[in-house]
Parts: C-alpha cells; structure tokens; sequence
C-alpha cells in the first residue's frame, strides 16, 4: 500500500507546548483590550472570555464533543464587539499575544525530524 498523504495533530504530537494562563497573562491581555477602548481588568477579561467560551460550545453541542476547536481569535474578537469595538484584526492580534504571553515553552519532541525524514522517504 502507497500512501501519499500524512496527517499529524500538532501539538501533544510533533509539538511539545506548555502554556500558563495565569492572572498575569489575563492582565496583560486586558491591557491590549484597553489600548483600543475596551477597558476592563484581567479578571473580567476571563470572566467574559469563559462566559463566551460555554455559550458557544452549548450552541455546538455535540459537534463540540467530537471537534472542540472553537477559534480563540473568534472569541476574543466578540469580545472586542461587545465593548463596541470593531476594528479588524483585533481578535485575531489579541489572541496571538494572549498565547505568546501564556506560552512557556514551545519546542519540537525529540527525534520528530528523523522521524517525519523516515516517513517521507517511504513516500
């Protein structure tokens, strides 16, 4: 059997990240909310972050169960719309610095490269 296509889950798979989401990340977030007028500390930044999470995984509902992605920078970008406001890019640029603060590390498993070099050589 031929196989011209591989498939891999990024991270827990190829990837090894750890994130913290700590008050500090929430605070820091918050502060980019505040610099395009969405004032509010990072403890209600979660707190509506959390509340906006659930309302849209009860709204996938079992689809959530079997494909519990939903996009962060959707998230956070309803919550720039909640505040009322609307510019483009926000959510997306909020949730990347939400993830580069909280990250502690990032970093390739051990031996993925041979390994990925095996496989394509099978190909």
């Amino acid at each position: 059997m031929t196989y011209t296509d591989l498939i891999f889950d990024l991270y827990g798979t190829l990837v090894d990240i750890h994130t913290e989401e700590s008050a500090e990340v929430w605070e820091k977030t918050a502060l980019y909310f505040g610099f395009y007028g969405a004032r509010c500390t990072g403890a209600e930044l979660k707190r509506a972050f959390e509340r906006e999470m659930a309302a849209r995984q009860a709204k996938a509902g079992q689809s959530y169960e079997c494909f519990p992605d939903i996009p962060f920078e959707q998230v956070m970008d309803a919550l720039f719309r909640k505040k009322g406001i609307c510019t483009e890019g926000l959510g997306q640029n909020a949730a990347q610095l939400f993830r580069i603060a909280s990250m502690e590390h990032l970093r390739l498993y051990p031996h993925v490269l041979e390994a990925l070099a095996a496989l394509l050589c099978r190909l």
